[in-house]
Formats: structure tokens, C-alpha cells, sequence
């Protein structure tokens, strides 16, 4: 043979691999942060807003997604409709499913196979996934969507629908899916196509809806004023028998004490939120509702903590860790538990070195501290439920869905995070 035709084959070879459905995977795996880190997502919660048309009504949403695999989901929806505003709740968990609107249940038998259709096509986007061998990939002939070139993977798999997934050949990211769909709206089962289309890849960034949340509860976002806020909620010391005498007076016959009881709880903050929860249940309407605001009150509270949290790990000032660790033991809510630890993590190490007051805190006498210590430096495993650190990963923010070439959802990403874990019982069946 001759030797320049040896070569051109030994290219043409290369080139066919490079091509391969499985080093399409492999690109688009790398592009999204790569094996290692997509790999450790076992979970995510995503909070999104949108829209739906439907015939010549546009009806806007928001809505919030928890979805564990390998066949777990939850996704709760408000949406408005000629002036009302529906709530809608969708769980899955393996074969299971329920839908309730406005908490009422639905009649699933028409839908239910459109829904887990949807579900699989949509939980192949993890894209690590498609690296099991019940997977069987084959290439689709290059195409365009808009004006970028791409290249196709169909996916078959024993007893679901093949799905096409379409990656930007330029960067390798994921930026269609399509597949045949039980239309819901049809009693009689007829299949359309709908596509799924994803843009704007970023790595997940809190900071403008965090700096929103503060600016609302008056609270400067920089340093020292992130310091104080923490600071100013552990200066006084928890007393758990005056809080116990606050309940109490929920149930006074003095209104005027019982909406002071009422402030002063609230003012308390987290800690009294254990005390708060045993109340809720009570046998007395007027003490069970003062509660129930008290706790309410508390918890939105709480979603300001969990943005001076952030805030804070991204600003970095001195002393940072020192805030959060003391504030630590007062986070009652499991969310703010889990997003101060999250915290802790980011700011563990300076210049590859770890941080002083993490190192100091696995002595502590409180278990805590010296637990959240000890995960943010890596010497103990994350419990489940805590938020991992996956500074590559990146996430489409955007997308489009269509249902036979017409727009039926557009949909945007306000806040994302990756879990180890979530709690099965956010996914019980009623």
C-alpha cells in the first residue's frame, strides 16, 4: 500500500470516531463541566418563570423543580388564567404519578403516558446517563438549527420512545431534543412531535436574585453590612424558657399581649421555629393561626438569610466564616442549614490554604460547628441533602418547547442548585 494512502486512511478513521455518537456524548459531557463533576449531581432543585400558550391565550408562570433520579420528580406550577391563578403540583416516582390542580386530584389515563414520555426525554439531557449500556446510541445525519451546524444522537432504549438529541458541533452542548408525544389533548392518543430547544449555558449564579432579595429587606450587600446582619442576629442569647412563655401568651386573653407575644417571636428568629411547629398543631384555631404567621413570617425571614449567605461567601471579606459559624446553630430551617454550610464550603480555603476559623471550629464544643467544619475542609462526607460545589458545571438557563412546530412554552431559569440528595418524602404519593 502506499504510504500516503496508509495515512489518509489512518485519518479518515480518526475522523469517523471523532464523529462517533459516543464521542458526541463525550464532547458534550466535557462541555457541560465535564464527567467528574455532572457526575456527582444526583439531584437539583430549579426555580423557573415562563409562559404557556395555549390556542391564542398566553398564560405566565412560575414554578419550582425537584428532580432526583433515577425516577423522581416534582414540579409546582402557579400559572394565571383570565385573572385566577392556578396551582398545580405533578409527582413522579417510577411508574407513579399524580397531578392535583387547586388541590384536586386529576384523572391521569389520558395523559399519563405524554407525562412519562416528557420525564425520559427530558432526564437524558443529564447526559451521563447515556454512558449506561441500556443506552443505544447511533448518528443522526448533520443538520442545522437556525444557522449552527449539529450533529445528532438518536437514543433507543428497551420500551421507551427514541428520542433525537441534537449538540452544537462548535461547542458540543446540547441544544435540542426531540421525540414522538401522546398529545395530551387528544382522546384518541395521537402522536405529535415536540421539541425541546436549550440556550444561554451558564455556571449557576444567585447574585442578582440574592441582591434583589436584600435590597427588598433593606440591607446593603457589601461586606461589613453582610458581617453585621449575621453579627446582629447572635448578640443576644437564646432563651428557651422565655420562648416557651412567649407561646404561652398566644393564647392570653389580652389581645394587645398576644400580638406583642406575636412580634417578639417573630423577632427571635430561627431558633424559635422548632417551638413554632409543635404550636401550628394546636387544638386552639387563634393560637394554631398566630403560629402559623409567626412561622411564616420567619421562614420568608429566611429566605433573606439565605441571600446574605451567598452574598457573603461571594464577597469574601474577612472574618466570614467566623459570622456564619456563629450564627450556624441558630439556622432551624433545613434550607438555611444547607445553604450556611454551602457557604462554609466556598470560603474553606484562601490561596490553597484552609481557612483558619474552619480549622479552629473542628475543636468546637458545639456539634455543629464542628461537623460543618469538618465537610467544608473534606475531612468528613456531606450528609444528604447538602448543596455541592461544582464550579464547571454549566446549566442551560433558557429554552423553548414546540409541540408540532408551534410555540408551547418558553421558560427561564431564575435559580438553580445540585443536591446529593432530597428528602423522599417530597415525592410521596397522597
Amino acid at each position: 500500500m502506499h504510504p500516503g494512502l496508509a495515512g489518509l486512511l489512518i485519518t479518515l478513521s480518526v475522523i469517523q470516531a471523532g464523529d462517533s455518537p459516543e464521542a458526541i456524548i463525550d464532547k458534550a459531557i466535557q462541555a457541560r463541566g465535564g464527567q467528574d463533576q455532572l457526575a456527582q449531581i444526583k439531584a437539583f432543585q430549579a426555580k423557573i418563570k415562563g409562559h404557556i400558550f395555549v390556542q391564542e391565550a398566553v398564560l405566565p408562570f412560575t414554578a419550582t423543580i425537584q428532580s432526583q433520579f433515577p425516577g423522581q420528580y416534582k414540579h409546582v406550577m402557579d400559572y394565571h388564567r383570565d385573572e385566577e391563578v392556578v396551582h398545580q403540583i405533578q409527582v413522579y416516582t417510577g411508574d407513579q404519578a399524580w397531578i392535583k390542580v387547586n388541590d384536586l386530584p386529576q384523572e391521569l389515563e389520558l395523559i399519563r403516558e405524554a407525562l412519562q414520555r416528557a420525564r425520559y426525554a427530558d432526564r437524558l439531557t443529564s447526559l451521563v446517563i447515556l454512558k449506561e449500556k441500556s443506552y443505544q446510541l447511533s448518528s443522526l445525519s448533520d443538520s442545522k438549527i437556525e444557522s449552527q451546524d449539529v450533529a445528532g444522537v438518536l437514543v433507543n432504549a428497551p420500551k421507551k420512545t427514541p428520542v433525537k438529541l441534537f449538540f452544537d458541533k462548535s461547542t458540543g452542548l446540547l441544544l435540542k431534543t426531540e421525540h414522538r408525544q401522546k398529545d395530551p389533548r387528544n382522546p384518541r392518543g395521537e402522536e405529535i412531535t415536540q421539541e425541546s430547544f436549550y440556550r444561554d449555558y451558564r455556571v449557576p449564579d444567585t447574585m442578582v436574585a440574592d441582591e434583589q432579595i436584600l435590597k427588598t429587606a433593606r440591607i446593603e450587600s457589601n461586606g461589613p453590612a453582610l458581617l453585621e446582619y449575621f453579627r446582629r442576629r447572635v448578640a443576644s442569647p437564646f432563651d428557651v424558657e422565655k420562648v416557651r412563655a412567649l407561646i404561652a401568651q398566644l393564647a392570653d386573653d389580652s389581645f394587645e399581649l398576644r400580638e406583642k407575644a406575636s412580634r417578639a417571636l417573630i423577632a427571635v428568629g430561627e431558633p424559635v421555629v422548632p417551638f413554632l411547629r409543635q404550636v401550628v398543631k394546636s387544638t386552639d384555631p387563634e393560637v394554631a393561626e398566630r403560629a402559623k404567621r409567626c412561622l411564616e413570617a420567619i421562614l420568608n425571614e429566611g429566605a433573606t438569610t439565605i441571600a446574605a449567605a451567598r452574598m457573603l461567601a461571594g464577597k469574601k471579606p474577612p472574618r466570614a466564616t467566623e459570622a456564619l459559624l456563629a450564627f450556624l446553630p441558630r439556622a432551624a430551617s433545613p434550607d438555611v442549614d444547607r445553604e450556611i454550610r454551602y457557604a462554609l464550603h466556598v470560603l474553606a480555603k484562601s490561596n490553597g490554604r484552609p481557612d483558619s476559623a474552619l480549622m479552629k471550629a473542628l475543636e468546637d464544643k458545639e456539634p455543629r460547628r464542628r461537623r460543618a467544619a469538618a465537610e467544608a475542609l473534606g475531612r468528613a462526607p456531606l450528609p444528604p441533602g447538602s448543596r455541592l460545589l461544582l464550579p464547571d458545571v454549566r446549566y442551560p438557563m433558557k429554552g423553548t418547547v414546540l409541540r408540532e412546530g408551534r410555540k408551547f412554552m418558553e421558560w427561564e431559569v431564575e435559580e438553580v442548585i445540585f443536591l446529593n440528595h432530597i428528602d423522599d418524602k417530597e415525592f410521596a404519593m397522597p
